[in-house]
């Protein structure tokens, strides 16, 4: 049976590694690679990474709800300086600011 631009595309999507992939693929790694090369793979490899982008950015917006109002909540904690972590970040995003490297960092809040 031959492989189809989307089955390897799935699968190599999908691995660990191009050696799992290609033994996922019942192929050897140099066939994969070349097949990798070929134009409708390569289209059906992009394809599929839009579709799982879309998928993710669909799973995130879903929980961009609550999220907001972890941060909103933390608004009242207790700590202030977790009350001024969640006001800098609020404010970071409604103002469209670019947090610098130090205030990228993670923010751990522990109940």
């Amino acid at each position: 049976m031959a492989l189809t631009p989307e089955q390897i595309a799935e699968v190599y999507l999908t691995s660990e590694s191009l050696s799992e992939a290609a033994r996922r693929l019942g192929i050897s790694r140099p066939t994969l690679r070349k097949r990798l090369q070929k134009e409708n793979v390569q289209q059906a490899v992009q394809e599929l990474e839009r579709h799982y982008r879309d998928a993710v950015k669909h799973h995130l917006y879903r929980h961009a709800r609550r999220a907001a109002q972890v941060l909103i909540d933390n608004l009242q904690n207790e700590d202030p300086r977790i009350q001024i972590a969640a006001a800098k970040e609020i404010l970071a995003r409604v103002l469209d600011k670019t947090p610098s490297a130090k205030e990228s960092e993670p923010i751990i809040i522990t109940p």
